[in-house]
């Protein structure tokens, strides 16, 4: 039932206790602060605090004056509690249910004497629950601040007093913003104000708005990569980095794994059969075919390939020998004087001359030698005047003709 204001000269707070009138004291009482948090409800209808009314309430644990209570609640986005009808004020005694202590909430009359006014700034309403006597804030009694007391009343008392105090808030505590983005908050169970934030996975930090935040947890920093592979960080919730092997390498790139390993182009079988594959270094990814000794050409299969280099086409031999190109690797060719020629078939040589048959001495001495010019090889013998025959040694020779 509500209970009529009265006010005396010997205290300057308002106290409000369960089933209890207001009692005024007129000594320093040292009592634990009430906090009351008001949280509204989440969208899935859950709150975190003790809900009422669409508002979620929490008690603090330890007692403070009336001015580092409103910072603490302040400080993680509520108020000190508001009473401003019946079913709330219940509401916040069950809260002190065991509590023993009494606590702040959030009305005085700082702006003017026994005027007093909730914090948002709106006036006190017809609901009003002061004890017998309450409000007996008088000149010079500092008695500007109001607690409830454990049977529901409510006291005016001094603003230096030390009591537990009940926080209110519009939103649970997780929902002002106190944690990074890219952390989680949990709000702390009773009789704690705060929430605690955890960075995600993937990332590091102390996961406050406030502080460090949460950055991204780069996983490059390990060096996890071959040095011939590049890191690349994997972004959260992933805590691993991928190695690429630079160009011109493969492998997994992990110095863990198989690492980097020069790709040798030459297994692709690029080159002629008749030419040597080199592989190109990185980060070239191609091969070097040189044509071996004696072939020439490009040497890529999918190229000129190589061929026989003809030594022939240099005309190395005589105009009367035959040029045979020597196979690779030679790189020179054979020169056969033609038939009825001598020498050594060669330009640069003695080349070749006609074989001169008469030289073998082939004819009669009674005959005169003629050389058959090439590609013949024999001479021609003819029997000087007055003799006849073959004119040949090996034959009949040249014999006299007998006079008639």
């Amino acid at each position: 039932m509500n209970t009529p204001l009265v006010a005396n000269n010997n205290s300057k707070s308002a106290l409000l206790r369960p089933n209890m009138s207001v009692r005024s004291f007129g000594y320093s009482v040292a009592l634990t602060t009430l906090c009351v948090f008001v949280v509204l409800t989440d969208a899935s209808g859950m709150c975190n605090w003790a809900s009422h009314n669409g508002h979620c309430f929490r008690l603090s644990a330890s007692p403070n004056t009336y001015t580092e209570a409103k910072a603490a609640c302040n400080s993680i986005g509520a108020h000190l509690a508001f009473s401003k009808d019946q079913a709330t004020n219940d509401f916040l005694v069950s809260l002190m249910s065991g509590s023993a202590t009494d606590a702040w909430i959030g009305l005085t009359d700082f702006q003017q004497e026994n005027n007093f006014v909730w914090n948002d700034g709106s006036t006190l309403g017809t609901f009003r629950k002061w004890a017998t006597g309450e409000p007996n804030d008088g000149p010079g009694s500092q008695a500007d601040c109001v607690r409830i007391l454990l049977g529901g009343q409510w006291k005016d008392y001094s603003c230096s007093g030390t009591f537990k105090f009940i926080c209110e808030t519009d939103t649970d505590v997780c929902l002002h913003d106190q944690c990074d983005a890219q952390a989680t908050c949990t709000d702390n169970p009773p009789p704690a104000l705060d929430a605690t934030c955890t960075c995600n996975t993937g990332y590091t930090g102390d996961g406050l708005a406030s502080g460090t935040g949460c950055s991204d947890t780069d996983a490059c920093l390990a060096n996890p990569c071959d040095a011939q592979a590049t890191c690349t960080d994997n972004p959260p919730p992933a805590l691993d980095a991928t190695c690429t092997c630079n160009t011109g390498y493969t492998g997994d790139g992990l110095v863990s794994g198989t690492g980097c390993s020069d790709t040798d182009a030459c297994l692709a079988n690029p080159c002629d059969a008749q030419a040597t594959c080199t592989d190109n270094p990185p980060p070239a990814l191609d091969a070097t075919c040189t044509c071996n000794t004696g072939y020439t050409g490009d040497g890529l299969v999918v190229g000129a390939g190589c061929s026989d280099i003809d030594a022939c086409l240099a005309n190395p031999c005589d105009a009367q020998a035959t040029c045979t190109d020597n196979p690779p690797p030679a790189l020179d060719a054979t020169c056969t004087c033609n038939t009825g020629y001598t020498g050594d078939g060669l330009v640069s040589g003695t080349g070749c001359s006609d074989t001169d048959a008469c030289l073998a001495n082939p004819c009669d001495a009674q005959a005169t030698c003629t050389d058959n010019p090439p590609p013949a090889l024999g001479a021609t013998c003819i029997c000087n005047t007055g003799y006849t025959g073959d004119g040949l040694v090996s034959g009949t020779g040249c014999s006299g003709i007998p006079f008639m």
